[in-house]
């Protein structure tokens, strides 16, 4: 019988639905009860997998062979130890993707037409390559996937009316992630508006777990010592944590449950009242809500803009969410007949579409199949070599009024272009000898000598704004971003997404292996419409004066041993001759663009006012719009990452612009000095400061592991002078990243008869030159996010660390001093008479961390400024919290410590009121206090490490102060 697949694999439970050839939906049966099964995975002693609710029962009796949650874990570096066996996240998930395949195909007799198994929109190029691997290792290489809203509403049109042109949200809250985006129906499926903005620890578990954390308070000193490291305790305490979840669950339907708790030497219940549970996640539900006000901003909609908002996932069934969004946002709100099953039945109308839907013959493209994205086979053999040069593409994209004038000069810029060279684009062409050319894009026609060449999907759900104009980055060049990851996918390429990096030049990502060469993207121009910044061709002519030509050549990007997280993979790029400007822009020349153009001040400057004195320093805090604009005024362009790279590396490559030896030139430890006042700091070319004077924008990123909503900052400042190399991929409207930006621009041509700095065609970006700064929410004293790098926490460096803010909006404390203690006080005091919650999220940058000695890092309160504070710490290496009294007279006093798990990314709370303290480290509290004597104010950050450190470096990603009543 003709069918097609459709998989969603949840953090908690894994469900699976066929379309018929009549394109008929139904929801398969793959639990003995339940139409889902739990997504856990069992071992038995000899190895045999069991899969769902038979992992499920085996895993009560003997915790340690089962392995659950493991998506969640997808794209962790730690394996997921399984009978004392480690296993990778993608290696788990492959084996319930096999199972349910298997189940399926069973029941059915016959293989599926097409398969789809959905992941959440939220992830990037790293995670959705590992789940490509999980789909391979489970046989599954013509699977496609497709986003879980977008599945969504797939399944939402195929049960209700949804007329052409209708605004959806969604609010996906499933398992283990949380998803909130804007679609308009299209044709026969959805065209996403704006942004998908995602949660990605927030979901099911995460009630679980505060229902959990509510028994073990409520239990107080009845609660066995040492719970979680008993060994004897494993199975009794998996069977309360079910318990929990089953009282989370009936409290959908009633005001009340009972949890029985069943542990040795304790036989008793505990009582959950609705109204509690609603208390113990209300604060997570807030982040919820913000993420979907996100997202409709992104999208530039409204709440009266929406025809409703869907629900969808089975945690929001809870019954606060629904009135929530109809109370807070106003929002008319939708939920699935069955949320539980709605991604799964969408992921297989998913497949049906995919397929050709009814009638259609297998393996017939849908009529829109850039919404799916195919993983091709693991051992696909690459496209035929060939020397002949590209055709020239087309620049920019069709759309609707939202960019039509800059869709129209892209247009003029290809025209000029193939005027000027001969019908050759202008920027730069990439070869790689392994693979030969890449196949060319948007349907033009190979190269003469070449084979043809069919164009691979274009990735998943086209991001469309509310005009409803597809915004796609690269699809008429030889091969987009998105593209890329399939290219080098057929190659047996493993391409891991690439991470963001410290003010102080310090890559921010997870590592990921990236050992190999590839072929990459680096053509220069770029659609004009792309983010709305026009950072393509440029109709206009630019001034000679100020810049340097860059000739025709091959020339080396990248490096052959590359740091993962801020280095991009060596390959071979041809490059067309252009210009750059040979000196950063400075402050003195964004002044002249203010003058003259009405343009926004820098927002470094203070009170909007060009400092004294600072006239020929580069020009920070300039945002990514804003410096296109400048560029194009002239008549030129930010430079492609590809050309910048160039003209710092020089003809032989070298690692710095003045050669290969980083200690050739001094630097200024930290600010930015004049620019070309350091003669030794040019590259071969005669480009000055193209290393550690200023942070600076580029467009077009070649390395295909950078996602679309980043932008690439190259050049690094404060000394930094790792190598021409390294890159920061920061998020585009990061408030810390606009703190330490600045340009210089390139062009494809010059003119003589151009004056330099007239700017004489304007046209100024309708964005902020810094995102404008938000209230807390209601009840919180203090939330900061740390995207606004003016919000008063101090920066600055001690005799063995700094702390201070970064791009991709963290704040940080480093230090290679033995026996240091860093604390970094809060902006504002609150009086130790309020009643308040202390909280932060944080994680240790491991990469910068070294092997030896131990470190602790926390949370400070009560602290008067003169050495009295209160610290609760966490030592991810042993493992272990720490409750400690500083006292200006005389050693720390340990008032508690314990065993305890510690997550990679931790959330640390205090709650206080008077002399009472609670101590929780993610839902957990983990010991309550009384510790008087302390009249101090002050909350912050601390770090503090032992005799044997070689270096800590800690991000805090968050952190607030909320009013709470005990």
């Amino acid at each position: 019988m003709t069918y097609d697949l459709g998989i969603d694999v949840g953090t908690s439970y894994t469900a699976a639905a066929v379309a018929r050839a009549s394109g008929a939906i139904e929801v398969v049966g793959l639990g003995p009860v339940a139409d889902n099964i739990p997504s856990v995975v069992h071992v038995d002693a000899e190895g045999r997998v069991i899969v769902g609710d038979a992992a499920e029962r085996r895993a009560m009796l003997d915790p340690t062979s089962a392995a659950r949650d493991f998506k969640r874990r997808l794209g962790d570096p730690t394996p997921v130890i399984v009978r004392g066996t480690p296993y990778s996240s993608e290696s788990l998930t492959a084996k319930l993707l096999s199972w349910v395949h298997g189940r399926v195909t069973e029941r059915e007799g016959a293989e599926p037409r097409s398969i789809v198994a959905t992941i959440p929109a939220n992830w990037g190029p790293y995670k959705k390559e590992l789940f490509g691997q999980a789909l391979r290792i489970a046989g599954l290489e013509g699977a496609t996937t497709v986003t879980e809203p977008h599945a969504a509403a797939l399944a939402y049109a195929s049960q209700t009316r949804v007329p052409e042109g209708s605004i959806i949200g969604i609010y996906d809250l499933g398992g283990g992630t949380f998803d909130a985006a804007v679609l308009q129906k299209s044709g026969e499926g959805f065209d996403l508006l704006g942004e998908t903005v995602g949660i990605e620890h927030l979901g099911g578990v995460d009630f679980d777990a505060a229902v959990f954390h509510h028994v073990r308070r409520a239990l107080g000193d009845a609660w066995p010592a040492e719970a979680e490291e008993d060994p004897a305790l494993l199975s009794p305490l998996v069977q309360l944590r079910r318990a929990c979840v089953e009282a989370k669950e009936l409290l959908s339907e009633e005001r009340s449950a009972t949890v029985p708790v069943m542990l040795p030497g304790l036989s008793t219940s505990v009582q959950i009242t609705r109204a509690d549970f609603e208390g113990l996640i209300r604060h997570r539900l807030g982040e919820s809500l913000d993420a979907l006000a996100e997202s409709m901003r992104k999208a530039g909609v409204s709440a009266d803009d929406l025809t409703t908002v869907l629900l969808v996932g089975g945690s929001s069934r809870v019954p606060i969410i629904g009135q929530t969004l109809r109370d807070e946002l106003g929002v008319r709100v939708s939920s699935d007949t069955d949320p539980m099953y709605a991604v799964a039945r969408g992921a297989a109308i998913a497949a049906h579409l995919h397929s050709g839907g009814a009638g259609a013959p297998a393996g017939t493209e849908p009529a829109r199949p850039d919404r799916v994205v195919t993983v091709p086979p693991a051992a696909t053999p690459p496209p035929p070599a060939s020397t002949a040069p590209p055709p020239p593409a087309p620049a920019g994209s069709p759309g609707g009024p939202a960019s039509a004038a800059a869709a129209g000069a892209a247009a003029g810029a290809g025209a000029a272009a193939a005027a000027t060279s001969g019908g050759a684009p202008s920027g730069p062409r990439t070869t790689d000898p392994s693979t030969g050319p890449a196949p060319t894009g948007n349907g033009a026609p190979p190269p003469s000598g070449a084979p043809p060449s069919t164009p691979p999907p274009t990735g998943d759900v086209p991001i469309t704004p509310a005009g409803g104009e597809e915004r796609r980055r690269n699809v008429a060049p030889l091969i987009g971003v998105g593209v890329l990851v399939v290219v080098a996918l057929i190659a047996g390429v493993i391409i891991v997404t690439s991470g963001g990096g410290d003010d102080d030049g310090e890559p921010l990502a997870a590592p990921g292996d990236a050992s190999d060469t590839t072929a990459v993207d680096t053509d220069a121009g770029a659609d004009a419409d792309d983010a709305g910044t026009g950072t393509g061709d440029v109709a206009l002519a630019a001034s000679p004066d100020g810049m340097v030509e860059i000739p025709d050549g091959t020339y080396t990007l990248g490096v052959d041993d590359p740091d993962p997280t801020a280095e991009s993979l060596t390959t071979t790029t041809d490059l067309y001759a252009y210009w750059i400007d040979e000196h950063e822009v400075t402050n003195a020349d964004w002044e002249a663009f203010v003058v003259r153009s009405g343009a926004e001040p820098a927002s470094s400057w203070p009170g909007g006012q060009s400092p004294d004195g600072e006239d020929d320093l580069p020009v920070l805090g300039v945002n990514f719009e804003w410096a296109a604009s400048y560029c194009e005024a002239l008549g030129k362009r930010l430079p492609t990452e590809a050309e910048w790279e160039v003209a710092a590396r020089g003809p032989d490559g070298s690692l710095w612009p003045w050669g290969d030896d980083r200690n050739a030139v001094e630097l200024p430890g930290s600010g930015t000095y004049p620019v070309g006042s350091v003669a030794e700091n040019v590259s071969a070319f005669g480009v000055y400061d193209l290393t550690g004077n200023a942070w600076e924008w580029v467009a077009d990123p070649y390395d295909p592991r950078t996602d679309d909503a980043m932008r690439v900052l190259r050049g690094g400042q404060n000394g930094y002078i790792r190598n021409n190399v390294s890159r920061l991929s920061v998020q585009a409207d990061s408030g810390t990243a606009v703190g330490v930006a600045g340009f210089r621009c390139a062009a494809d041509e010059t003119s003589a008869d151009v004056a330099a700095g007239t700017f004489d065609e304007v046209a100024l970006p309708d964005v902020p030159m810094t995102p404008p700064t938000t209230a807390p929410p209601e009840g919180f004293l203090l939330q900061e996010t740390f995207q606004d790098t003016t919000t008063g926490w101090f920066q600055g460096r001690t005799e063995g660390g700094f702390f201070g803010y970064h791009p991709n909006e963290y704040f940080h404390l480093d230090t290679t001093q033995p026996g240091e203690v860093i604390t970094a006080p809060a902006p504002s005091l609150y009086g130790p008479e309020q009643s308040v919650t202390v909280g932060t999220v944080v994680f240790v940058e491991r990469q910068f961390t070294g092997p030896e000695g131990t470190f602790e890092y926390g949370l400070t309160v009560r602290n008067d400024g003169a050495g009295n504070f209160i610290a609760f710490t966490v030592d991810p290496r042993n493992q272990r919290w720490r409750i400690v009294r500083h006292s200006s007279a005389g050693p720390p006093e340990t008032i508690a410590e314990n065993r305890q798990a510690i997550p990679t990314t931790a959330t640390l709370e205090i709650r206080m009121a008077g002399d009472n303290f609670e101590f929780v480290i993610g839902t957990t509290t983990v010991t309550q206090r009384q510790v008087p004597g302390l009249a101090g104010s002050g909350v912050g950050f601390i770090t503090a490490v032992d005799d044997d450190i070689t270096r800590v470096h800690v991000h805090y990603d968050d952190f607030w102060v909320e009013e709470w009543t005990p």
